[in-house]
């Protein structure tokens, strides 16, 4: 395996485990604040994915 491909699969990892970290404990947080972050984990994913397939 390459480097880059050990750094993408850390990278999928990390994205996984954040989005499972963030709502995991949803009822908690305000409604305004797990929309923010739904919008901008779904940003990153998109983010990861493309760099993934064209990177």
């Amino acid at each position: 395996m390459s480097l880059l491909t050990l750094s993408k699969i850390v990278t999928i990892i990390g994205v996984a485990a954040l989005f499972i970290w963030t709502f995991k404990d949803s009822k908690q947080h305000e409604p305004d604040t797990l929309k923010y972050a739904s919008y901008m984990l779904s940003l990153l994913v998109f983010e990861v994915t493309l760099n993934i397939l064209w990177g």
